[in-house]
C-alpha cells in the first residue's frame, strides 16, 4: 500500500516512502535534497506535517553516519528558535538531543553557544522553548565547555531584561534537574561534581534576589518545579538543596515581601517544599544539620557592597564560619544611600554565597553598645561569635577605646587590612583586642577596592563590573543610584522675553522671514526677542474652509 502512494508532487513524501520501504537500511540524502529540506522547513508556507516528515528524514540521515551532522544540528537549533509551529519546535528539539551523541565536542559547543545566543532575544514567544532543550543538550558538553556555558548564563542573568533572566533561570533549572546523567557521560571527581551542582543552585538563588519582581517570580517557579517538586531529581539531591537554601529562602521572604503575583509564586513553591519536608520527616526521620558552626558578625554601611566585601566573606567562609551581614542604619562620616536599597544590594551580592545571610533588619546591633553585643550572643546560643572589622575601624572607632565591661574589644575578632595599611605598615592589634584574634590577608587588588572608589566611578559613568557584582551594576545604573547632585542649586535669573506679531512685511525683520511673509496672501509672523536680540521667528498663514480641499488634495 505504501509503495502505491503517488508522491510525484512532493519530494519529501517520495523520500519518506523510500525510507519506510528500505527495511531499516541507512538513508542517504543528496546534498541538493538536504538543502531543499532546510529551505522548506524555514518557510511559513510549508505545511507543518511536511516539516515533521522533513525532520524524520534528517534524523534518519544523521543515523547513517554519513550526514553533515553540524549543519543538521545548526538547522535544528534554528527551528527551535524561530519555527512558527510549536509541534515543529518540539520535534526539532527532540531530534537535536538524539543527534547530540553523534557530534564532536567542538560541534556540540558551537550549537550550545548558538542556543545561548537565542536566550538573549528577549522575546518570550521565541525563547520559552529553548531552555528545555538547551539545558539537556548542554549536558553533552565536556566539563570545560559546560563551565563556559554556565559562565555565559551567569552573565545573562545580570541582564536588566526580565524576559532574558527568566529564560536563563529555566535553562539552569533543567540542567540542575538532569545533572545526574552527566556523571555517566563525563566521569569527574565527587568534589568537581558537587561544586558544579552547588553553582547551579547558586544561580537559582541569584534569581531569587533579582533586581525585579518578574525575575524573582521565575526563580520561585523553577525552585518549586525543578528542585523541590521534581519527579526526576533524587531524594539525596533535594535534601542537599534544602540544607543549603533553607535560611536563604526564609530570608528572601522577608526581604522581598508581597509584590502582587510573587505571593502566589511563593505559595506554590512553599507548597512543594512543604510536601517534600513532610515526606522526609514521616519516612526518613528528618534532617541532621550537624554541629553548630562559629558565627562571624560582619556589620557595615556597605554603600555599596563591593567585590572586596565579597572576597572577605569568601575568605571567612573558607575558615568554617557562618557569616551574618548587618547593614548599618546610617554613617556618621558620610551620606549613605537609603538603608533598604543598601540591603537589597547586599542581598543580590551574597545570594549565591552559601552560609552567608543578612542579619534581621528588625534587630539593630550597635557594636559600641555592650547591651547590643550581649543580645547578639543571646540570639546565637552555644555558638562562638566573632566580630568582623577593618583595620581602619579598629584604629579609629570609639567602640574600641572603651574600657567598659562587655565592650567590643573583649569579643573575638576577624580583622582585614585596608589598602592604606600596606604602605604604612600593618599594625598589631593584639594589644587592643582582648578576645581571640584572626587576621585576613586579601589579594592586593581587593585591598584597594572601596565603596568610595565605586561611587566615584558611578558618578563619572565608568564601568564598575570589576568592583561590584554584575547584577548590582545593572541595579545601580537602572535606578540612577550614586549620581552626585551639586550641593547648591544654580539660581534662575529674570530674563526679558518679547513677542511681536506681524501681519505684513516690516524692514527690521530678517530677509528670509520677509520673503515668507510676502509669499502668502494672509500671513502671520511672530518674533521672539531676548534682551533686544532676535532669538527665533515663525511664519504661517490662514486659509478659508472652502480652500481646504485645494490645499490638502484629499477628503481624508
Amino acid at each position: 500500500a505504501i509503495a502505491a502512494v503517488d508522491c510525484t508532487d512532493s519530494a519529501t513524501l517520495r523520500w519518506l516512502r523510500d525510507d519506510l520501504l528500505s527495511g531499516g537500511a541507512p538513508l542517504l540524502l543528496p546534498d541538493d535534497v538536504v538543502s531543499e529540506i532546510f529551505l522548506d522547513n524555514l518557510k511559513t508556507a510549508t505545511p507543518w506535517i511536511t516539516k515533521q516528515a522533513n525532520l524524520r528524514l534528517l534524523t534518519d540521515f544523521a543515523r547513517s553516519g554519513k550526514s553533515p551532522a553540524l549543519h543538521i544540528a545548526t538547522h535544528l537549533s534554528n527551528l527551535i528558535k524561530v519555527s512558527d509551529r510549536v509541534t515543529v519546535r518540539h520535534s526539532a528539539g527532540s531530534a537535536l538531543l538524539e543527534l547530540a551523541p553523534r557530534l564532536t565536542a567542538d560541534q556540540r559547543n558551537e550549537v550550545a553557544v548558538e542556543l545561548c545566543r537565542g536566550l538573549e532575544l528577549g522575546q518570550q514567544e521565541f525563547t520559552k522553548y529553548i531552555p528545555d532543550y538547551l539545558g539537556r543538550f548542554a549536558l553533552w558538553l565536556p566539563p570545560a565547555e559546560l563551565n563556559e556555558v554556565l559562565d555565559d548564563l551567569h552573565v545573562n542573568l545580570s541582564s536588566s531584561d526580565s524576559r532574558v533572566t527568566a529564560s536563563v533561570l529555566d535553562t539552569v533549572g533543567v540542567i540542575y534537574e538532569e545533572y545526574d546523567a552527566y556523571r555517566a557521560r563525563f566521569p569527574e571527581t565527587d568534589e568537581a561534581y558537587r561544586r558544579r551542582r552547588e553553582r547551579l543552585l547558586g544561580l537559582l538563588m541569584r534569581g531569587l534576589s533579582g533586581i525585579d519582581g518578574a525575575t524573582r517570580q521565575e526563580a520561585l517557579y523553577v525552585l518549586g518545579r525543578r528542585v523541590f517538586g521534581s519527579g526526576e531529581l533524587g531524594r539525596h539531591e533535594k535534601r542537599r538543596a534544602f540544607m543549603l537554601t533553607e535560611r536563604k529562602l526564609l530570608s528572601a521572604q522577608n526581604e522581598f515581601p508581597g509584590e502582587g503575583l510573587t505571593f502566589y509564586y511563593r505559595a506554590a513553591m512553599l507548597g512543594k517544599l512543604y510536601r517534600f519536608l513532610t515526606e522526609e520527616r514521616l519516612f526518613h526521620r528528618g534532617f541532621d544539620f550537624g554541629e553548630p558552626r562559629p558565627v562571624a558578625f560582619f556589620p557595615g554601611t556597605f554603600d555599596p557592597f563591593s567585590a572586596g566585601h565579597k572576597q572577605i566573606v569568601e575568605r571567612i567562609r573558607s575558615l568554617g564560619f557562618e557569616v551574618y551581614l548587618a547593614v548599618d542604619e546610617f554613617s556618621w562620616s558620610k551620606k549613605t544611600l537609603a538603608k533598604l536599597l543598601r540591603r537589597q544590594i547586599v542581598a543580590i551580592s551574597a545570594a549565591d554565597q552559601w552560609d552567608t545571610y543578612l542579619f534581621p533588619d528588625d534587630i539593630p546591633i550597635n557594636i559600641a553598645m555592650p547591651r547590643d553585643l550581649a543580645q547578639l550572643k543571646t540570639l546565637l546560643p552555644g555558638r562562638e561569635v566573632y566580630l568582623v572589622a577593618g583595620s581602619d575601624v579598629i584604629r579609629n572607632a570609639s567602640a574600641y577605646r572603651s574600657t567598659q565591661p562587655g565592650s567590643a574589644a573583649e569579643y573575638n575578632h576577624i580583622i582585614f587590612y585596608r589598602g592604606e595599611d600596606a604602605d604604612s605598615g600593618r599594625q598589631d592589634f593584639s594589644g587592643i583586642i582582648r578576645g581571640k584574634l584572626r587576621v585576613l590577608t586579601l589579594p592586593a587588588f581587593y585591598e584597594t577596592v572601596s565603596s568610595t572608589r565605586i561611587r566615584e566611578y558611578v558618578d563619572r559613568g565608568l564601568d564598575i563590573s570589576m568592583l561590584v557584582d554584575p547584577v548590582v551594576q545593572s541595579f545601580i545604573y537602572e535606578n540612577g543610584l550614586y549620581i552626585r547632585e551639586p550641593e547648591s542649586k544654580s539660581e534662575l535669573s529674570r530674563q526679558e522675553l518679547q513677542y511681536h506679531l506681524y501681519l505684513s512685511d516690516a524692514p527690521e525683520l530678517p530677509e528670509k522671514m520677509r520673503e515668507a511673509l510676502l509669499a502668502h496672501p494672509s500671513p502671520i509672523g511672530v518674533t521672539l526677542r531676548q534682551s533686544a536680540e532676535l532669538a527665533a521667528w515663525a511664519v504661517g498663514h490662514t486659509i478659508q474652509v472652502r480652500e481646504l480641499y485645494d490645499r490638502l488634495g484629499s477628503l481624508e
